[in-house]
């Protein structure tokens, strides 16, 4: 039975949902009907709260969303899991891994105090190498704050051996135009002294040094003296 009890409770729950909607276009700076998608598919998620500053201080929960969906917004905690090669970046072509990359900069920026990046020792998929993702190396080392049992376990160059043989086996003709670059490009580090260039795109550069192995540099944070 319809009353103008129920009719007035109902309005308000419409009027809410309508509010909550402005407040999702209005923050995240979009137009309407781009918002009101994004907000539908954000919502089914997370609910009508997902604006609200304090919703971690009075309760026991966290925002559960995709990178696709968190862009734009902004935490004070941020938890990205699976961050393996395979997962982030997934096997794809090289205009699709250049796509993964601008993602996963997307994930690593909505922080505002903490963030913490964790992968798997034993994943199940097929293909995923339980080890970190070569997309951990963009955030700076001085930023970042290992455990100690990573640290002490970590073989950072079997995890190299382990990508390469894999993106060999994808695209072998990269690898042989990468394997010329690597003999043509010599480049110079304050710290690990001189290097060959093994591979670069826009945001990485990965150096092979005689002494230290591998080092993956963000090209934004290092400086390289080229010979």
């Amino acid at each position: 039975m319809i009353t103008s009890a129920s009719f007035e409770s109902d309005k308000k729950y419409v009027e809410d949902f309508f509010e909550a909607i402005k407040e999702y276009i209005i923050f995240n700076n979009l137009k309407v009907y781009e918002g009101l998608i994004q907000f539908l598919n954000t919502s089914t998620l997370y609910g009508l709260e997902i604006l609200k500053e304090d919703i971690h201080a009075s309760n026991s929960v966290v925002k559960l969303m995709t990178l696709h969906a968190c862009k734009g917004l902004e935490f004070k905690y941020v938890f990205i899991i699976g961050v393996n090669y395979g997962l982030l970046p997934l096997l794809k072509s090289s205009d699709e891994m250049a796509e993964e990359k601008r993602l996963f900069f997307v994930g690593i920026t909505r922080v505002k105090d903490n963030l913490e990046l964790s992968y798997y020792t034993n994943p199940e998929q097929r293909r995923v190498l339980g080890e970190p993702s070569q997309y951990v190396y963009m955030v700076p080392e001085e930023l970042v704050q290992a455990e100690e049992t990573y640290a002490q376990k970590t073989d950072f160059k079997d995890i190299a051996r382990q990508v390469k043989a894999i993106m060999e086996e994808k695209n072998s003709a990269e690898e042989a135009v990468e394997e010329v670059q690597k003999e043509e490009k010599r480049v110079e580090h304050d710290k690990y002294g001189k290097g060959v260039v093994v591979s670069e795109d826009e945001e990485l550069i990965t150096v092979e040094f005689e002494r230290y192995g591998e080092k993956i540099f963000t090209k934004m944070f290092v400086s390289l003296k080229v010979l």
